[in-house]
């Protein structure tokens, strides 16, 4: 259980769609966000990760990091 005051109580009251519970409210942006992550950085392609890797490497040594 988690328990919100009043205020955020009223804000998620209005955040809701018609016949959606509260905890559908707060799922709602958390599940968005899950996917957003498995579309992305998530599940690079051995060629894409390999590609950031070096990119990450060559800004390194332009600004003296090693």
């Amino acid at each position: 259980m988690v328990r919100v005051d009043e205020e955020t109580h009223e804000k998620l009251k209005n955040l809701r769609r018609d016949g959606e519970s509260l905890d559908s409210v707060i799922s709602r942006p958390l599940e968005r966000r899950e996917r957003d992550v498995e579309e992305g950085a998530g599940f690079w392609i051995e060629d894409e990760s390999e590609g950031a890797r070096r990119a990450r490497r060559s800004m390194k040594r332009d600004v003296g990091v090693d």
